[in-house]
């Protein structure tokens, strides 16, 4: 669950506005070259609601992405697209602890025509409607995409 109470993101979300600005990254969609520091920058923020578990954990991503800074085959590089910055995204239909899907069904495997052989970061600023669950306090939500090939990472947070 995406942090979306305005009283844990405080000024979160402008921060990241300003580091994602329309001025640097002005084409929604569209894959821009960026350096894994670049991505982990952007990772620095908290985006999991505290307390709660699921596929996100902010430290394991963070500590993921930053293995791969070290690998020489990926001459810290990735990608990075802005899905979409007027989202309107709600809560899962399925279990209310969970968002809805961020990235269309047809978009998910090499969405945005990355390349899937480096890392990639997609970011999708919801505009946290009241009617979808939200506080009416817009937040962003990433979903990180890691290479193909043999890297993969497991957790057992029991």
């Amino acid at each position: 669950m995406p942090i979306s109470d305005p009283d844990i993101l405080r000024n979160q979300t402008q921060e990241l506005e300003n580091l994602l600005s329309t001025v640097k990254y002005s084409n929604l969609q569209q894959p821009y070259g960026v350096t894994i520091d670049d991505i982990l920058e952007i990772l620095s923020f908290q985006y999991q609601t505290p307390g709660s578990s699921r596929t996100w954990n902010d430290d394991l991503i963070r500590q993921a992405v930053s293995t791969l800074q070290d690998q020489s085959r990926y001459q810290n590089t990735g990608s990075l697209i802005i899905v979409n910055r007027k989202a309107d995204i709600g809560r899962s239909q399925d279990r209310d602890d969970q968002v809805g899907a961020v990235l269309p069904p047809h978009n998910r495997n090499a969405p945005y025509n990355i390349n899937p052989n480096y890392p990639a970061l997609l970011m999708t600023r919801n505009i946290g409607s009241q009617d979808k669950g939200w506080y009416e306090v817009p937040f962003w939500i990433p979903v990180i995409r890691f290479p193909d090939g043999n890297y993969a990472f497991s957790v057992n947070e029991s």
